[in-house]
């Protein structure tokens, strides 16, 4: 509860993957996406990442909910493949980001 007795606004938290190869624009998606940036260089996500943006969304009712997403950067390199899919608990949906210009990185959805 607040200091004038009412309570807080609840605030529903979502766990949101983004996965693909890498250097194929993950980390260039979410820091769009969440912070309204863009940095042009390439740098190597280790193990995983994570940023956040507050949204509300409209709820059957008609009211508004506040909603917290979770952006989670998953490392795209083949050596950590083995560690990454531990961050996979609790995650309500998945963006998959492929390079169109590299047929490979699609095929490596697949995987």
């Amino acid at each position: 509860m607040s200091r004038r007795g009412q309570e807080a606004p609840s605030v529903s938290q979502y766990k949101i993957l983004v996965v693909g190869d890498y250097a194929v624009g993950k980390t260039a998606v979410i820091r769009r996406y969440a912070h309204g940036q863009f940095t042009p260089q390439y740098k190597l996500t280790i193990g995983v990442d994570f940023a956040m943006r507050h949204v509300t969304r409209p709820k059957p009712d008609g009211t508004e909910e506040n909603v917290q997403l979770q952006l989670w950067d998953i490392a795209g390199h083949e050596r950590f493949g083995t560690m990454t899919h531990v961050y996979y608990k609790y995650a309500i949906a998945a963006i998959i980001v492929f390079d169109l210009s590299r047929s490979a990185t699609y095929d490596a959805v697949l995987k």
